[in-house]
């Protein structure tokens, strides 16, 4: 865990939201790597799996502080600055094996269940970013299918989605790769994905009754 004063980027990314933004754990990741928190205002803490990012209290307030216009309060939503460049797609990849379909446990609850997703990055395909998602996320190797599930914008985030089936490609071993975003991964069968994820986007779940059959 971080240090007493600082936040590990799961933590930053709650103090964001109660302060009206929405920005995901990758572009925090990112804006923290670019110095938009200040350099003194960031450290490291390590655990058994790797190295992790924090960030301290007072740099996330400043950030927020120079980030939201006058005249609004905490807790109000911020509309993005019209000159802000449109954020990048995000991918949700779905793993689908004998095992079932590969999901995760988000430690801040919101949704609490999702399947494997994050940013594409610019000069990305959807592909290339489903397959190191699931890598960085699960240690899991797949390969991508050609052709989306579909796509839409996600009714609660905004954010365009792009759903894409995706296989392994050798052992089904999976373990949590980041610990900022996710508390636990596992294999699902239809019927517990349904109960997890049950606002499901309909063409994902059209997938995984083909893929997996019709739940009990």
């Amino acid at each position: 865990m971080a240090e007493s004063g600082y936040l590990t980027i799961n933590q930053v990314r709650a103090r964001l939201v109660d302060a009206g933004f929405n920005d995901s754990g990758q572009t925090i990741r990112r804006l923290v790597d670019h110095g938009h928190f200040g350099r003194e205002g960031v450290d490291w803490y390590l655990t058994e799996i790797g190295r992790y990012r924090m960030v301290s209290t007072g740099a996330v307030d400043r950030f927020i502080a120079g980030r939201r216009p006058a005249g609004t309060e905490k807790g109000d939503h911020v509309p993005e600055d019209a000159t802000t460049p449109e954020r990048s797609p995000v991918v949700a990849s779905i793993v689908t094996s004998e095992r079932g379909v590969l999901i995760g446990r988000r430690n801040d609850g919101n949704p609490p269940w999702t399947f494997i997703a994050g940013e594409i990055e610019p000069g990305e395909s959807s592909a290339d970013a489903a397959v190191r998602e699931v890598k960085e996320e699960t240690g899991l190797l797949v390969r991508a299918a050609e052709r989306e599930i579909g796509r839409r914008v996600h009714p609660n985030t905004g954010r365009t989605m792009v759903y894409l089936a995706c296989y392994p490609t050798g052992k089904l071993d999976v373990f949590v790769g980041d610990e900022d975003e996710l508390a636990e991964v596992k294999w699902a069968s239809l019927d517990e994905v349904q109960q997890l994820l049950p606002k499901m986007f309909d063409r994902v779940l059209e997938h995984l009754q083909r893929e997996l059959g019709t739940a009990s």
